[in-house]
């Protein structure tokens, strides 16, 4: 992947309740490996924002009353 080969940061946008489903770290880590350093969601399920922060990515919440 060229994203990967020259080191660009990438970025998800989401909707609510973000990586609800899975609290295994894999579900966090599959995203690291392929180049993603920040999730911007609605919201994230609790379990999951903390897998993502181990894995050194960034979680970020829209503010209020804002949508994806």
């Amino acid at each position: 992947m060229r994203y990967k080969q020259e080191q660009t940061p990438l970025a998800v946008i989401a909707g609510k309740e973000y990586g609800s489903g899975s609290s295994r770290d894999w579900a966090a880590k599959g995203p690291r490996l392929l180049g993603i350093r920040v999730v911007i969601a609605e919201s994230f399920e609790r379990i999951h924002r903390s897998n993502l922060i181990g894995m050194g990515i960034l979680p970020l919440e829209f503010p209020q009353g804002v949508t994806a």
